[in-house]
């Protein structure tokens, strides 16, 4: 298994709410495809308002609440 260590580039939000905070990350390593929680504060509940990119790919986002963002990681992302 290729092993990579998960880098969140960027999470979107609305100008009407406070600013997302990234408290963790798990796994810290895995392969692509891999479901990968990000754990934190002021995400949206709705999955459409958040956006995970590792490094330029756009995560699909499985679930989302206000303190934690289901992910995987997309084909094509690496880290070198």
């Amino acid at each position: 298994m290729i092993k990579m260590l998960y880098l969140l580039s960027i999470i979107t939000f609305s100008l009407c709410q406070d600013i997302p905070f990234i408290e963790s990350i798990e796994p810290a390593f895995g392969g692509l495809g891999s479901t990968i929680i990000i754990n934190g504060s002021n995400f949206s509940s709705n999955d459409e308002d958040n956006t995970v990119f590792f490094g330029g790919l756009k995560a699909n986002i499985l679930n989302a609440t206000e303190n934690e963002l289901m992910v995987t990681v997309p084909y094509g992302a690496y880290y070198t």
